[in-house]
């Protein structure tokens, strides 16, 4: 059994009895005031966890690593400022171990002109037992909304996902931490602002944190669900004007929630109404069990590579999204790394960037609008493993593992003084170009293989707005997507050893055009790209344990683009490395890891500058400090692809060492490994 097969029994072993001694946090300067965590998910929606065969991924730390909480970006694009950020920092008792998240810095929405405390819950044994609660509305105006989460949990427990449904809709997914064997504590926000419709009603909360308790986990996990209110001036973000459920409850003590494949994400989107001027999707996708570590699978046919188990359908998956049958657009996954993901004594105490927010894929549909307002409308959702939307002749599709957690919703936006409108779809185009190469000499104790994944898609529709003083307005909408995926990885000493590089991103473009002149009046560009390299060493060990040694880096990094101009440009790194042992005695190990921030707005939007460096040492933040080294989005990508090119030019050396295998891949596998060299 290779170490990342073992490693998975971590989760069914009692985590973390060793314990590190806590040290008192110690700062270079005082604390800088944006240490607020988000919260992720992971749970999925009806089955009791029987913790994944796949990898509890272990990753080497190489060089950069750029970890984010986006969320913030396409909020403050719409918002165009204000030039100060809200920063927060929450009082924790000495006691308690507190833990952060270090991502992109908050809006600043001004004081809060209402804020209520709707929940406080403790989830002991609570697996399918979502706790449901009755929300009053505030009788106040206000157009921005933003919803806080506490956390404490003690003892022993494994990461759990979590899920905030207001009126049936999914609104918030997150993720708690490990505590480690001592009392922890956790604090995130989450601007929900673009749901405040739901909350000017009186509504039913449903909060999801499925937990189980046995003689070895011990951790209940007490939460508070806090919402403030504010009343923002400016008009140029708000909130829709309705939203629609895509997964509905079927059972009342159920939550909306799909688990793919073994549901189809089908939904129909009502008819909207002619005043209707945007359309976004929502939807809220993430693996876990087999496919929580996607991008370390193994091809289908080599899953047993080395007379072992490995999860399978390969490293490559995307959302496609379908209107009709026809394919609009292809967006990555996020990828997300829990806090008892690789090595859970990187994530303590300060989770990877990402665990506190699984956030929702923000996807504009807007030139379909034609299609929508004639009669309501199929859409599918699909979690591909890339490799089938690309099959050649003869070829069978293998699909993904089990579970991908999926809900979602409708957004839309309306304009009242619209009178009457109409339209037509112009065209759809996509494109899909996926190729996948596997080799092993025979007695190397060796696996290498290469995926690359390309999609591009475009719909287009022209637009007539009728207005109630007379006036009419002819437009073309368009929006397209570029998404491509790479990813190297190698198993050496017959699966004990591992070295993993990925590098998924996603380019989608928003516009629209004057249909007399055919020149362009608005452009959005959201440029999403969110990198991994690890590298996992086994050592000698004896007994049942295993220890192993992690490199890892992470990034992620934003550009937002608007009217052809960059605007927003935020970048984050994670840097770690970490020893630890798999034992039935518990789990244990040590780590050190970086985290860097930069984000920066620049004109037509106020101008801002934000960086963050911190670094944690041995289950202690070392310092936390304003950093004035910048991080260039091209620089760390060089960085990435560098690394890629290296393990696929020694997966090509490996293939000329051993003449037999040479000759069995010299014709189209060799042409495809030279393609993907090439590409660098």
């Amino acid at each position: 059994m290779g170490v990342m097969t073992k490693a998975s029994l971590a989760r069914e072993w009692a985590i973390w009895n060793q314990l590190i001694v806590h040290k008192k946090q110690r700062m270079r300067q005082e604390p800088i005031d944006d240490r607020v965590p988000q919260v992720s998910e992971k749970n999925w929606a009806s089955q009791a966890p029987a913790r994944p065969k796949s990898r509890t991924s272990f990753t080497v730390l190489k060089k950069t690593m750029w970890a984010v909480q986006v969320s913030t970006l396409i909020l403050l694009l719409y918002l165009w400022g204000p030039p100060i950020l809200q920063t927060v920092h929450n009082e924790v008792d000495e006691d308690v171990s507190e833990v952060i998240e270090v991502g992109f810095p908050k809006p600043d929405f001004g004081d809060p002109v209402f804020e209520q405390n709707i929940l406080n819950y403790t989830f002991g044994n609570s697996w399918g037992h979502p706790i449901e609660a009755n929300y009053t509305k505030p009788e106040v105006p206000f157009n921005r909304v933003v919803v806080s989460l506490d956390t404490w949990v003690d003892g022993v427990q494994y990461d759990r996902l979590a899920h905030l449904y207001v009126s049936g809709i999914e609104v918030w997914r997150t993720s708690t931490i490990e505590p480690h064997g001592k009392l922890s504590h956790a604090h995130a926000e989450k601007d929900v602002s673009t749901y405040a419709k739901l909350f000017e009603e009186d509504a039913t909360i449903l909060f999801q944190l499925d937990n189980l308790l046995t003689p070895r986990l011990t951790g209940s996990f007490n939460i508070s669900l806090d919402v403030k209110y504010y009343n923002a001036v400016d008009e140029m973000r708000p909130p829709a004007d309705n939203v629609y459920p895509l997964v509905k409850r079927k059972i009342d003590n159920r939550p909306p929630l799909l688990t793919l494949p073994d549901n189809t994400f089908d939904a129909v989107i009502p008819q909207l109404s002619y005043n209707t001027t945007k359309v976004v999707l929502d939807l809220f996708v993430s693996g876990n069990a087999d496919e929580e570590f996607w991008y370390s699978n193994v091809l289908e046919e080599y899953k047993n590579v080395f007379h072992k188990s490995y999860p399978g359908h390969g490293p490559c998956r995307v959302v496609n999204v379908f209107v009709d049958g026809i394919r609009v657009l292809t967006a990555d996954p996020f990828v997300v790394v829990y806090t008892g993901g690789i090595s859970p004594a990187l994530w303590y105490p300060i989770v990877s960037t990402g665990a506190f927010d699984v956030r929702a894929l923000r996807l504009d549909i807007t030139p379909l609008l034609p299609i929508f307002w004639d009669q309501s409308t199929q859409v599918a959702i699909d979690v591909s493993n890339c490799v089938d939307d690309d099959l050649k002749f003869g070829e069978v599709p293998n699909g993904i593992g089990s579970n991908w957690i999926a809900s979602g919703s409708v957004a839309t936006w309306e304009d009242p003084t619209i009178l009457t409108s109409s339209g037509k779809i112009l065209s759809f185009e996509n494109k899909t170009s996926v190729s996948a190469f596997a080799f092993t000499p025979p007695a190397a104790g060796l696996y290498s293989q290469i995926v690359d994944a390309k999609y591009t898609n475009k719909v287009n529709s022209s637009v007539t707005y009728t207005y109630e003083n007379g006036t009419t307005k002819e437009l073309i909408l368009e929006v397209s997507s570029k998404t491509k995926q790479s990813n190297v990885q190698l198993l050496s000493g017959f699966g004990e050893d591992e070295s993993l590089v990925f590098i998924p991103e996603t380019d989608i473009t928003s516009s629209v055009r004057d249909a007399a002149t055919n020149a362009t009046i608005w452009s959005l560009e959201k440029k999403v790209t969110q990198p991994l390299i690890y590298k996992l060493k086994a050592k000698p060990t004896f007994g049942q344990d295993v220890d192993f040694s992690v490199n890892i880096t992470k990034a992620f990094g934003e550009k937002i683009a608007l009217n052809g101009i960059n605007v927003i440009r935020g970048v984050s790194r994670e840097n770690g490395t970490s020893n630890f042992t798999l034992s039935p005695k518990g789990n244990h190990g040590e780590a050190v890891i970086e985290h860097r921030v930069n984000f920066t707005m620049s004109d037509p939007l106020p101008e801002f500058k934000y960086s963050r460096h911190v670094l944690a040492d041995h289950d202690e933040i070392v310092y936390d400090t304003i950093d004035a080294e910048v991080l260039i989005w091209e620089d760390l990508m060089v960085q990435f692809e560098k690394e890629g090119l290296e393990l696929a030019q020694y997966a090509a050396q490996e293939i000329s060492k051993d003449h037999a295998t040479e000759q069995q891949y010299s014709a189209p596998q060799m042409r495809l490994l030279n393609r993907y060299l090439a590409d660098f």
